[in-house]
């Protein structure tokens, strides 16, 4: 079985993304080099990171692109490198919702891609991307920005996580009318388990819903899906709902995710795969082009996932899912 392709911008993309949010910290350096190892065999070759991971922890700084920078060194791997720069702050709140802020001034996004370049160990990342979006900031400001950074080398494509529809279209609009790179690629929240910025508990992401799916496939934008396997809400569940905790709980178990979870059984047991794996399909199935970036935590986890990274979930499957 292999992995599902896709293009963007001329290069070639993986639809199941390795993430790497906690590398090098809350998992440690090696296991999270046996992953990436384990990933490329299986076919994958993009790897996710931000400038931010994980800030927020202690020696928390840059963990995750200085660990796969040390890892691109030791293994030699020929991978697709996606960063994201531009989150001014994350942390946990008493309230255990996320504070995060933007920044997109010129000084500071240059700070992030070049020390980014220096953890990865690479003079060119093949996506940059823009955390978070300050709307008070006009478009063609942000595209010239991110369009230096192309001219200098620095990035082959850019992109945006968590901007809303409105913002990358008029921002695209722009680039296009002035002869400009534009934005090909987008990351937000998004599942087969619906969720709402709000029930996740930060306002400034953006999560799939109506609106943006018509947007992305009018655009024929790529989207990368982050907690695409929802916290692991239909693996715990699967069995019994009474395994659910932690944000898997929290965050996903409502009613209209309980029928959710009902169509996901039936679809996992109608073809023999694993609810982690039919979660990946879900999303690189979609009419929407979308791209899974799997966060998992041991590599059992990521076996799982990989277990059948060919499967298309039928249309049917995935209209009854999103009914």
């Amino acid at each position: 079985m292999s992995v599902k392709f896709c293009n963007i911008g001329g290069i070639r993309f993986s639809r199941i993304v390795m993430g790497s949010c906690y590398f090098g910290t809350k998992i440690s350096e090696k296991d999270s080099m046996e992953m990436m190892d384990y990933y490329m065999t299986q076919g994958g070759n993009v790897i996710d990171t931000a400038f931010s991971y994980a800030n927020w922890l202690p020696d928390g700084a840059q963990a995750s692109e200085k660990t796969i920078g040390r890892w691109l060194k030791s293994s030699g791997a020929n991978a697709v490198i996606v960063t994201k720069a531009g989150l001014l702050e994350r942390r946990d709140t008493a309230d255990k919702k996320q504070s995060c802020a933007a920044c997109l001034s010129y000084e500071q996004l240059r700070t992030e891609i070049e020390k980014s370049l220096d953890a990865l160990g690479i003079p060119t990342v093949d996506a940059w991307l823009l955390h978070r979006d300050d709307e008070n900031i006009p478009v063609d400001e942000i595209i010239d920005i991110c369009n230096e950074f192309v001219h200098e080398g620095k990035t082959r494509l850019i992109g945006v996580s968590n901007w809303r529809p409105e913002r990358i279209a008029a921002a695209n609009a722009w680039a296009e009318k002035n002869g400009r790179t534009p934005f090909t690629l987008s990351q937000i929240l998004w599942s087969a388990a619906q969720i709402t910025k709000e029930e996740w508990g930060d306002s400034t992401l953006a999560a799939m819903d109506a609106a943006s799916r018509e947007y992305y496939i009018a655009a024929k934008m790529p989207v990368m899906a982050f907690s695409s396997q929802a916290k692991g809400f239909f693996s715990k569940a699967f069995d019994s709902t009474e395994n659910l905790s932690g944000p898997a709980k929290d965050r996903f178990f409502n009613a209209r995710n309980g029928e959710r979870l009902e169509t996901m059984r039936r679809i996992c047991r109608a073809n023999g795969i694993s609810p982690a794996a039919a979660a990946l399909s879900y999303i690189t199935s979609n009419p929407v082009d979308g791209l899974a970036i799997v966060g998992c935590s041991r590599l059992s986890q990521l076996k799982d996932s990989l277990s059948t990274p060919d499967f298309t979930m039928s249309a049917d499957d995935i209209a009854e899912l999103e009914r």
